[in-house]
């Protein structure tokens, strides 16, 4: 065995230096009895025990290795491990049930679609809007102009115009709306859409007589019937399309469930891809636990085989320097007995 240090094998070289320093240090303690034995010629040559001079570097050895075992700790690394294990096993197996469950809701779901493509966000016709923006412009135009033969700043009649125009406008597709709720219900009509029918009408005969007075005060002839048909042909023009153009509620109450039960199935796609990276994560955190164990537990056994390797060197090198330094030159008997076997503390992965 050499003195040199890193040159062991241990997986960390400041275990080199700490073994070699506590052995090395056993050693030359021996080596110091063997001189001083030598020189007093003992053992005997009759001497058949070696127990009395090889006991003391034995026992030395022992609580050497205890020591070292102590600083390592391999069955408190071993639980740990054990534990880990355990832990990740449960866990692997719960990703697995969940995981299943996922798939197997996901797979009913599918069955119920029955081929079915998930719908696209709901577009408006663009030639329906461009119409009933043109036709709600000329509305507010005229509004405009009837409230500006009443006084007042242009901008402001305008403004008034404008939102007397929103008002009819929201009425008019709330109509609309509620119609189509109605027939999808089998029903003609409710007090809600009459009530808004006739705030309509209203808004429609003021808005006539108003632009009546605008117009006699032009001296034109044109009749004020005109107007009153001119306002309800526009309105119920929006309530068309409002009816026809645009989708039913009964279409968007199927769109939006038809788009929930799609949702539903890539929320649960997502649920599966996360629960696969945790199965990935957990995986690697057994293997770094699992690396750190073999690490510590390949500490173990080299610390094992060296101080039994080192202990036999020193006997024989007591041996050596004891002959050498004796007298009488002769061969002690007890020299030639077998070496006593180490008692080491030791760590069966097997038993993990």
């Amino acid at each position: 065995m050499t003195n040199d240090t890193n040159t062991l094998g241990f997986i960390f070289p400041e275990w080199d230096r700490k073994f070699l320093a506590g052995a090395n240090e056993l050693r030359n303690n021996a080596l110091k009895n063997a001189i001083i034995h030598g020189k007093q010629n003992i053992p005997t040559m009759t001497e058949k025990s070696n127990a009395p001079y090889f006991g003391v570097i034995k026992s030395g050895y022992e609580v050497f290795h205890s020591a070292l075992f102590g600083e390592m700790k391999p069955e408190v690394h071993a639980a740990k491990f054990k534990r880990c294990m355990e832990t990740t096993r449960k866990r692997l197996e719960e990703i697995e049930r969940e995981i299943e469950a996922l798939r197997h809701a996901n797979l009913v779901d599918e069955r119920n679609l029955d081929g079915k493509v998930k719908p696209q966000p709901i577009k408006l016709n663009p030639i329906t809007i461009i119409l009933l923006l043109c036709m709600y412009l000329g509305e507010t135009y005229y509004n405009g102009l009837a409230f500006e033969f009443y006084g007042g700043s242009k901008i402001g009649a305008y403004l008034i115009g404008a939102c007397i125009t929103i008002v009819e406008a929201m009425i008019a597709f709330t109509i609309g709306k509620n119609l189509n709720r109605l027939e999808a219900k089998g029903k003609k009509i409710d007090f809600k859409t009459g009530a808004l029918c006739f705030v309509l009408l209203t808004i429609i005969s003021s808005m006539t007589v108003l632009r009546s007075h605008a117009i006699a005060d032009l001296d034109s002839t044109m009749p004020a019937w005109v107007f009153f048909f001119i306002n309800a042909g526009l309105i119920i023009g929006t309530v068309i399309a409002s009816r026809h153009f645009f989708p039913t509620q009964k279409e968007k109450d199927e769109v939006i469930a038809l788009r929930k039960q799609f949702e539903k199935i890539e929320e649960r796609e997502k649920q599966i891809g996360k629960l696969a990276d945790e199965k990935i994560k957990v995986g690697e955190t057994l293997g770094k636990e699992q690396a750190q164990y073999q690490l510590v537990i390949s500490q173990a056994q080299r610390t094992t085989e060296h101080t039994h390797a080192h202990y036999r060197e020193t006997i024989e090198q007591y041996k050596a320097e004891n002959l050498i330094t004796r007298s009488d030159k002769g061969m002690p008997a007890c020299f030639l007995a077998p070496v006593p076997e180490l008692n080491l503390i030791t760590f069966n992965p097997d038993n993990l």
